[in-house]
């Protein structure tokens, strides 16, 4: 079922001429720690009082409902390997590790008991979080776990979003060494923290992501691509209110005068969400719709639109349901979309097409789809 994401490609759907409505974007541990290797499995917590949680079973992304954040199984490289619901309090993180950089990454949402309001209150909430990570690490070198820890200075900034306040950021990096203690003897790994924090929805939201020292720009790299599609991630929710309202509008009337438009901006917002999977027609059914496309001009753009459309609406309601029922409700909207052109262009006869007609009507058109796949 994968090559269902193939076909056109989503680029591809965004023709010249578009009108796209302008969206403004900004820009711990270790599964391996240099050569020393430090002891770690991706769901060992630091006997912290909770209960780990596997990523879900069919790929799908884990919704966090407090905020209506989304995260997906696999994010810039980095893979979803558990949830940590804590015990004592309503919060909880979602761990991502990438094997090849020797880095993870937890990001953590916590609850606030007194609701911020104002932007400076926020900034103390950010400001008072990350100092509470740094003297986490500095009570640990007390007790021998690290040693040497350098603090760097506090960083702020802002993460922009889709007609919302802006939401202020923080961080901070530390480098230290972790000591290890095992029957092997001491082992040392010198490694990165990279900490920020920022507030949503009346959550604090704190990543961490460590990598080791000698990881270089590589690392730094992978940092930075991960720490910015988080961002992205915290951004989407605002975009989705834009989106929603356009595929209401689309849905509404898929022929009317201002679909293109409405389709357009749906489209550019699934071109950068991280949160929310594209499916997009690959053969064969590309195969008809290039045969519809022969018996009138704009056909098939306009059927893949309604296939991605039907797709989309589902998905954003529905961001754990299964593949077969998002194909379904694809093939559904393309159905639809496909009468109506009929009824205004009795010319067009596509056989495969009437035949998919007939499975979606009995509720068997991602079945029908699979079969010929």
């Amino acid at each position: 079922m994968a090559r269902l994401h193939e076909g056109l490609g989503l680029r591809s759907l965004i023709r010249p001429g578009f009108s796209v409505v302008a969206m403004k974007f900004s820009t711990h541990w270790l599964a391996a720690l240099t050569a020393v290797q430090l002891s770690f499995t991706p769901l060992q917590g630091e006997d912290l009082p909770g209960k780990w949680s596997a990523p879900p079973e069919r790929g799908g992304s884990v919704l966090h409902e407090g905020t209506n954040l989304a995260f997906p199984p696999k994010l810039v490289g980095y893979e979803l390997a558990g949830i940590f619901d804590f015990a004592t309090e309503e919060g909880m993180f979602v761990r991502y590790v990438n094997a090849d950089q020797r880095s993870r990454a937890d990001i953590f949402l916590f609850p606030l008991q007194d609701k911020p309001e104002s932007v400076e209150a926020k900034r103390k909430v950010i400001v008072d979080e990350i100092d509470a990570v740094i003297f986490r690490l500095q009570d640990m070198a007390e007790s021998g776990v690290y040693k040497d820890i350098e603090v760097g200075e506090l960083k702020v900034g802002e993460i922009e979003l889709w007609k919302e306040e802006a939401l202020p950021l923080g961080s901070r990096e530390v480098k230290a060494t972790r000591i290890a203690n095992s029957e092997e003897g001491t082992q040392q790994a010198e490694i990165l923290q990279w900490t920020g924090a920022t507030v949503y929805r009346d959550y604090v939201i704190t990543i961490r992501h460590l990598r080791p020292q000698d990881s270089g720009e590589a690392g730094k790299g992978s940092m930075d691509a991960f720490v910015t599609a988080v961002v992205q991630l915290i951004k989407d929710p605002s975009l989705q209110k834009e989106v929603t309202d356009r595929l209401k509008l689309y849905l509404a009337d898929p022929l009317g005068p201002s679909a293109v438009e409405h389709t357009a901006v749906v489209l550019a917002y699934l071109n950068q969400s991280l949160a929310i999977p594209t499916l997009v027609p690959a053969p064969p059914l590309t195969t008809w719709l290039d045969e519809a496309e022969k018996e009138a001009k704009g056909t098939r753009d306009t059927l893949a639109h309604a296939f991605v459309m039907g797709h989309a609406n589902y998905i954003l309601a529905n961001p754990d349901a299964e593949m077969d029922v998002r194909l379904e409700a694809a093939c559904a909207q393309l159905i639809a979309v496909y009468e109506l052109l009929k009824q205004r262009q009795p010319e067009i006869q596509q056989p495969q097409l009437d035949e998919l007609q007939k499975a979606v009507s009995e509720g068997k058109g991602a079945a029908f789809i699979k079969e010929r796949t």
